[in-house]
């Protein structure tokens, strides 16, 4: 105990020993603000689910597990000829629907389901009626073009009520979740601007103060560049383990666009970083050179 107590006097005594102590505990917040904020962007930010929602739905994959989701909702109390029709005609109603939602008018809609479910998900709204006849309508009007079988006067829209969320409705705490991360990275920014400012203060040189943040933005970026690539590995790893077309197609685009901001965040770093070594370098070896 004593000897370690030793140590760590020894290392962080004096000028050299305040700079070291500011820079780990700039290495420290970098990474938990980096980390916290790339959170509260995934989770605290309404556009999020707007990114995603567009995101699904831009991509074909995702749009034929949909549509194959969808052909069997609405068939599923369909008489005996309809499901003949649709067991015969399958991959054409798939391909007819996805095309449908592939339509601006019928994203747009979606989006707005998606805000409404959003904003009750994190406490913005206390319910929600979510109307999905608006998008019915024009899915069984695709499936008509296929066969007439599906046209909408064959087909009873109005019996689909509208989904509503209440009170009575389980939900997470998402609310609570975004408080929470907002104020991790209100305060790990402060302590990391402060810390980042003693490593200014108490650096031998200002060389030596570029290349220690340089170095410290390089581990961070690379860290952080290791979360995006980790979990998008783990993501699709587990929706290839999964027998549902839709799953197998969404949960890769839905990690890769909740995680985005921890690529971002981690290339930003490593090119400031990299950039931050380079002069440090350059700088250092100047002196030797004359």
């Amino acid at each position: 105990m004593s000897l370690t107590l030793l140590t760590m006097t020894t290392l962080y005594s004096g000028k050299v020993g305040l700079s070291r102590l500011f820079a780990v505990i700039t290495v420290i917040f970098l990474f938990t603000f980096s980390v916290s904020f790339g959170l509260w962007w995934a989770a605290g930010r309404s556009a999020g689910a707007e990114s995603v929602a567009s995101s699904l739905i831009s991509n074909s994959e995702v749009r034929a597990g949909v549509a194959e989701k969808l052909v069997d909702q609405v068939t599923s109390g369909a008489d005996a000829d309809v499901k003949k029709i649709v067991s015969e005609k399958r991959a054409e109603l798939i391909q007819a629907v996805s095309n449908a939602l592939a339509d601006p008018s019928i994203k747009e809609e979606a989006l707005k389901i998606v805000d409404q479910v959003y904003a009750f998900y994190t406490g913005e709204t206390k319910d929600a009626n979510i109307d999905v006849k608006v998008l019915i309508d024009p899915i069984l009007k695709s499936m008509a073009a296929v066969d007439p079988a599906f046209k909408v006067d064959k087909v009873d829209a109005n019996s689909i009520e509208p989904i509503q969320l209440d009170e009575s409705t389980s939900k997470p705490d998402i609310g609570g979740i975004k408080s929470l991360l907002a104020i991790v990275v209100f305060g790990s920014f402060l302590i990391l601007v402060l810390s980042i400012f003693g490593v200014a203060k108490y650096s031998r040189t200002k060389n030596s103060f570029v290349g220690v943040i340089g170095w410290e933005f390089t581990v961070i970026g690379i860290l952080l560049l290791a979360i995006f690539f980790g979990g998008t590995a783990a993501s699709q790893s587990a929706a290839s383990a999964a027998n549902d077309p839709l799953v197998t197609s969404a949960v890769p685009v839905v990690a890769q666009t909740f995680l985005g901001m921890f690529r971002l965040s981690g290339v930003l770093l490593l090119i400031v970083g990299l950039i931050g070594i380079v002069t440090w370098a350059r700088t250092r070896k100047a002196p030797q050179a004359q």
